[in-house]
């Protein structure tokens, strides 16, 4: 399944006439050039077509560009906070279930956890991944120390007014030769990563 044609050929092998046929892949991008094998199913007009992949190489950037447009974005986030009272049956108590949420994150992965050591331990691996493995190698960046100290900052001032330039300033008081552009760049990565949103302001 790691080779295109290969992929192409189970998945028509696997049509079923007269039905509803409907195709869904988990981590498309383990397989290089996917997109030929799925432009190609497509064409046909049999399935259904749902891909999912992980954040950093699967941006809907990409994928307008691979398919040509022909695409519909689901983005999937962590819970809300009432999703979280929903799967916990919570109906009282919402300050301790506030504080409780806020430790341990809307990642519902983390749930399966009955400790919240481990759903810490949880938390951190998919930041780590998403940082270290995905976004690191598809940008090929060089210094990721910055990179990560640009995250762990912005983390620490979630909900403060941030700017490339007052990023670029903290960390030049740091020691840091990091530039402007560069700060901005590393911050639309982690945005299209999803793993920080921004809010704009009236005021």
């Amino acid at each position: 399944m790691l080779e295109y044609h290969a992929l192409h050929k189970y998945i028509m092998n696997q049509y079923k006439e007269k039905m509803t046929n409907v195709l869904l892949i988990d981590e498309v991008q383990m397989c290089p050039q996917f997109e030929l094998a799925i432009n190609s199913i497509y064409a046909k007009g049999i399935y259904d077509i749902y891909i999912t992949g992980s954040n950093a190489f699967l941006l809907s950037s990409d994928l307008a560009t691979l398919f040509t447009g022909r695409t519909m974005e689901i983005k999937v986030y962590p819970f809300s906070f009432k999703e979280y009272l929903t799967y916990y049956k919570i109906t009282d108590g919402y300050d301790d279930a506030f504080d409780q949420y806020v430790k341990t994150g809307g990642m519902p992965g983390a749930y399966v956890y009955k400790t919240e050591n481990r759903q810490y331990d949880y938390v951190r691996d998919v930041y780590s991944t998403i940082i270290i493995r995905d976004l690191v190698e598809k940008y090929k960046i060089r210094n990721k120390l910055e990179f990560t100290n640009i995250s762990e900052f912005m983390m620490d001032n979630i909900g403060n007014f941030l700017s490339p330039n007052n990023i670029c300033e903290t960390l030049k008081n740091n020691q840091s030769e990091i530039t402007r552009k560069t700060v901005s760049k590393y911050i639309g990565y982690l945005e299209n990563a999803f793993l920080f949103g921004y809010v704009t302001t009236n005021s």
